[in-house]
């Protein structure tokens, strides 16, 4: 079997230098650092380059590629670019850190927080990321997920332009730092997925094609030329895929990898490259998948030609959720205005299993029956669905604060899977906007003139912001200050309970086939095994007499009426909702915490 793997690693007490380029016709090693060299490279009949020097001068390398004699470009499977995405590539030795901390184990039902690391904190690193772990800890957090890494041109990008898929973007830190971050996270207990991109790679220092037919003109992506997985020379780009996979597990510990729109993945190859990622993630670590296509064979592991996913992101809930609290009905969401969406996406995840779409002008998803309910991973906000709005609005500054706790509730008590975004546990208010630091005039044009055409259907007049300004990236980054308000402890606070009750009960809360939903006079209703949960659909006032006796275990924008135990009236004003646990005793108990 051939050794596909390229880059630059130890290997037989030599430090090896391999390059996949099957038609270049001559290719060279130009070190920089620490000596000043041109070092000629060999071909194999697979059109592997390959060179090799001692390891004397392992220190501080730095190097390009020469193809044809003259051009030099980067290393594909670079580890660190420390002079940014066109200067060379430096060799890292990852032996050097030992993990001190094991992976922790989490149970099926999970609760995910998804952070941006230039954003999470005021300098925009993994070191002082690592000062704000205790925080995720104390609410409950089993998994960061942490949006993409690879090393981009600029000095800020939300990560899906990155060039380098090897490489953590030098503005976050260097590698040790990161592997530091991910150590801490585990000594905490708490995993670390990471957000990857396998569908396009980024614009701006992107050299693929200089070396290999890295993308294919069969297929095209919103964001550009698709990765050839089926095409011609398409096994060495599929082992460049399929090595990033075990580079992030094998050298930085991580606890599982978030596909980025599996459904931009084209390949139409005897196995798709998906069920090759999982293949190899089996024994690892999980993999969380985003796709738009409804489609359960992405997470069905009990077919045959299931594709092995782990979890997948359920968009379904959220719009179902969204267009509830905000009216919403353009796009997308015409097709979840309907309040019986929200019952299907309780059970189901899905609210599209093979029925008609207005929006899709097509019948569209499958059945999800016999998913395990744990599989699917529901938000009432991520990075794109705040990001790819005109001005980046969080679901609270296009709601209020009772119904930006509603949606915490409704999502974190669901059964599924659980994903927040960075600072809605503080109802942070802060846009989160699209932002890119191109260097390129043309390329700073395009992508101004491309959101701009992407919001001219928006009559509302306001200016859309240019993601080009460091001024729409500094305003996207949390205020902690927050946490330390009134607001922002009540919603921690609630926050906490709500993760703490849902762990508490997760075999009855995270069990959908034991629970039953439906909607009565504005109200939503999930019963489960003694449990019942209550919600407000509406903004006014609305009263329910319970048929049983019952303890208050959770509740906001509630208040409670009546002395006799079995003749409570509960009031739910605007958006309150509340959790109740059947007495199994006759004896008077009546304790529990109210967020009003």
């Amino acid at each position: 079997m051939v050794d596909f793997r390229t880059g630059c690693f130890f290997s037989n007490n030599k430090i090896v230098f391999r390059l996949f380029a099957p038609r270049r016709r001559k290719v060279e090693l130009h070190l920089f650092s620490p000596i000043d060299d041109i070092i000629p490279m060999k071909k194999d009949k697979k059109g592997l380059w390959e060179c090799s020097i001692d390891l004397s001068i392992s220190d501080k390398i730095l190097y390009k590629y020469r193809i044809n004699g003259k051009d030099e470009f980067p290393d594909p499977c670079s580890n660190f670019q420390p002079e940014g995405v066109h200067g060379p590539s430096m060799f890292v030795d990852h032996d050097k850190f030992i993990f001190k901390y094991k992976k922790p184990e989490h149970k099926k039902n999970i609760f995910i927080m998804e952070i941006h690391i230039g954003t999470f904190t005021d300098k925009g690193t993994f070191h002082e990321a690592e000062k704000k772990l205790e925080h995720l800890k104390e609410l409950g957090i089993d998994l960061i997920e942490i949006m993409p890494v690879a090393a981009f041109d600029g000095s800020r990008n939300w990560g899906y332009d990155g060039v380098y898929l090897f490489a953590p973007d030098r503005s976050y830190g260097d590698v040790k730092s990161m592997k530091r971050f991910i150590d801490r996270c585990h000594d905490l207990g708490i995993g670390v997925l990471l957000d990857v991109v396998y569908n396009h790679i980024g614009p701006s220092g992107n050299y693929l094609s200089k070396f290999a037919p890295y993308f294919t003109a069969k297929y095209h992506t919103p964001w550009g030329e698709a990765i050839n997985y089926d095409d011609n020379y398409s096994y060495g780009i599929r082992e460049f895929v399929l090595q990033n996979v075990r580079y992030w597990f094998d050298n930085f510990n991580i606890d599982g990898l978030r596909l980025d729109a599996v459904h931009s993945i084209f390949d139409q190859s005897g196995e798709h490259i998906i069920k090759n990622i999982t293949d190899i993630s089996e024994k690892k670590g999980i993999v969380v998948a985003e796709s738009d296509l409804n489609d359960s064979r992405l997470i069905d592991k009990e077919i045959k030609y299931g594709l092995g996913c782990d979890y997948q992101w359920t968009d379904d809930f959220h719009h179902a959720l969204h267009c509830l609290l905000t009216g919403e009905k353009n796009f997308y969401y015409q097709d979840y205005t309907d309040r019986e969406c929200l019952i299907k996406s309780y059970y189901h995840g899905y609210v599209f299993t093979g029925s008609y779409s207005a929006f899709r002008k097509r019948c569209y998803g499958n059945k999800t029956d016999d998913i395990p309910t744990n599989r699917f991973v529901v938000f009432n906000q991520n990075h794109d669905q705040i990001g790819n709005r005109k001005n980046g609005d969080r679901l609270i500054s296009i709601s209020d604060e009772d119904r930006a706790l509603f949606a915490a509730a409704f999502t974190i008590m669901s059964p599924f899977s659980v994903m927040l975004f960075m600072g809605e546990e503080f109802g942070e208010d802060r846009p989160f906007n699209y932002f890119v630091d191109f260097k390129d005039k043309r390329l700073r044009k395009a992508v101004f003139s491309g959101r701009k055409k992407e919001f001219s259907h928006m009559i509302d007049g306001g200016k859309i912001p240019d993601p080009n300004t460091k001024e729409v990236f500094i305003e996207s980054k949390l205020d902690w200050d927050k946490l330390k308000k009134y607001k922002g402890k009540r919603f921690f606070k609630l926050y906490k309970s709500l993760i703490s009750l849902k762990k508490q009960h997760i075999d009855i809360l995270g069990n959908r086939k034991l629970r039953k939903n439906n909607i009565e006079n504005d109200l939503f209703i999930s019963k489960a095994k003694g449990i019942t949960i209550i919600f407000n659909l509406k903004d006014g006032k609305r009263d329910i007499k319970p048929d049983f006796s019952f303890n208050v275990l959770l509740s906001n924008n509630v208040s409670l009426s009546g002395q006799k135990e079995n003749k409570k009236r509960i009031s739910l004003d605007r958006y309150g909702f509340i959790v109740l646990e059947k007495r199994k005793l006759c004896i008077f108990h009546y304790l529990h915490t109210d967020f009003s």
